[in-house]
C-alpha cells in the first residue's frame, strides 16, 4: 500500500510527532510518503526509507492541484492528513484524484476565522473525506459543540501512540546520590506554562529541599526568556535546559517524576511517553489529561499551582509511592497507547476506506 501522510511542517509539536511515529510504524510493509510545506528538525527522526516531499503552499486550489500531482505520480492508495490546512487541501486533492482521505485532529480551532471555519466545515462534506479522527473525547465534543456539523458516520475516536521503553532500560536515575530528577519534555512555549516549573524550584527550596534537579527538554519561542529568568533567580544549579533532543527516551530514563504544567492539551504524547516509561506524572486537570493520567492511581491531576507543587513534593518524599504509581502508569498506558495498537487501528482503517 502507498500511503501519503500530510502535515504542515516537521517542526516541534504533538501532531508533527504523531506523524513521525505513524510514518515509522507504517513503513514496514508499505511505501510511505510524508508531504510538508515546511521542513523542520523532526525530519531527523524519520526512517530513511520514508519519502519526504516538500511543496510550496500558495492558495488552496493551486496547492491542491500540486498535491493531486504528487498523489498520481506516486500511485497513492490513501491520504492521511493532519491539522487544518492539510485537511482542506487533501479533501480537494482527493476529489480531483478519487483517492480516499482521512482527517486527523489534534487541537482546538482557536485560531480559525469564520471564513476558515466555513471552509473546514464544507470541505468535510466532500465525498473524498471518508473518516475524521479525534484522539480524545473532549476534542470530538468540542467540534460538535462549535457547530462544525461533521457527519457522525465519519467521526471516529483514535488514540495517539507513545514510545515504549524496554523494562531493562527504565528508571536510570541518580538513586545513589539521592538526587530526584523532575522532568518535562515538550515544546517550550507560553502555552506549556514552564514558568510554573521555575516556581516549583523556588517552592522546594523554601521547604528545605536541595537534592533535586528539574530537567526541561525541548525548544521553542519561550526558551531564552525562561533561561534568563532562571539565571536571574539564581536557580541554574536546580534547573537544566537541555534544548531539543532526538533521543528523548534516554531522558525519560533519568526522570523520577514527570511534571507537566501545560495549560491546554488534547491528548499529550509527552504524558503518554512518561507513562510508557513507568513514570508517575503530575499534570493539570485540563483537556484530555484525564484520559492519560488516572488521578491517585498512575499520578495526580491538579487544579492549582499550589496543589501541583505539593503533589510533586509528596512523590519526592515517598519512593514506594512513586514506584507504585509509575508501575500503574506503565500498565495503563501500555493497554491504551502502544504503537502496536495504533498500527493495527490504522491498517484496519485504511483497508476500510480503500
Amino acid at each position: 500500500m502507498n500511503i501519503l501522510l500530510i502535515i504542515s511542517s516537521l517542526n516541534f509539536g504533538g501532531a508533527e510527532k504523531q506523524v513521525i511515529e505513524d510514518a515509522n510504524l507504517l513503513c514496514n510493509g508499505n511505501k510511505v510518503f510524508v508531504l510538508t510545506f515546511n521542513n523542520g528538525p523532526l525530519i531527523k527522526l524519520l526512517n530513511p526509507t520514508i519519502n519526504v516531499i516538500h511543496i510550496v503552499r500558495t492558495n488552496y486550489l493551486r496547492t491542491s492541484v500540486k498535491v493531486a500531482s504528487v498523489i498520481r505520480k506516486n500511485n497513492i492508495s490513501v491520504i492521511h492528513a493532519h491539522l487544518y490546512a492539510p485537511m482542506v487541501l487533501s479533501a480537494i486533492a482527493g476529489v480531483i484524484t478519487g483517492i480516499p482521505v482521512i482527517w486527523n485532529f489534534h487541537s482546538h480551532a482557536y485560531e480559525n476565522s469564520f471564513k476558515g471555519k466555513m471552509l473546514h466545515k464544507y470541505a468535510a462534506k466532500l465525498p473524498s473525506v471518508k473518516k475524521i479522527l479525534f484522539p480524545a473525547n473532549e476534542l470530538k465534543e468540542y467540534y460538535a459543540s462549535e457547530g462544525y456539523g461533521f457527519s457522525r458516520q465519519k467521526c471516529k475516536f483514535a488514540y495517539n501512540s507513545g514510545q515504549i521503553m524496554e523494562s531493562s532500560l527504565m528508571k536510570n536515575s541518580d538513586a545513589q546520590t539521592g538526587i530526584t530528577h523532575i522532568g518535562f519534555i515538550g515544546r517550550v512555549i507560553p502555552l506549556k506554562r514552564i514558568d510554573i516549573l521555575i516556581e516549583l524550584a523556588i517552592f522546594l527550596q523554601s521547604k528545605g529541599y536541595r537534592n533535586f534537579v528539574i530537567d526541561i527538554v525541548g525548544d521553542g519561542s519561550d526558551l531564552s526568556n525562561l533561561v534568563q529568568n532562571t539565571n536571574d533567580k539564581q536557580l541554574k544549579s536546580l534547573i537544566t535546559f537541555h534544548g531539543f533532543q532526538q533521543d528523548t527516551l534516554s531522558y525519560y530514563r533519568q526522570f523520577d517524576i514527570f511534571a507537566f504544567p501545560s495549560g491546554e492539551e488534547v491528548l499529550s504524547l509527552s504524558l503518554i511517553d512518561a507513562g510508557l516509561a513507568g513514570l508517575p506524572s503530575v499534570a493539570f486537570n485540563i483537556g484530555g489529561n484525564h484520559e492519560v493520567v488516572i488521578d491517585s492511581v498512575s499520578g495526580y491531576l491538579v487544579e492549582t499551582p499550589n496543589e501541583f507543587f505539593n503533589r510533586i513534593k509528596e512523590l519526592m518524599d515517598d519512593t514506594i509511592l512513586r514506584n507504585k504509581l509509575g508501575a500503574n502508569a506503565y500498565k495503563y498506558c501500555l493497554s491504551r497507547f502502544s504503537p502496536q495498537a495504533r498500527l493495527s487501528y490504522l491498517k484496519n482503517l485504511y483497508a476500510e476506506v480503500i
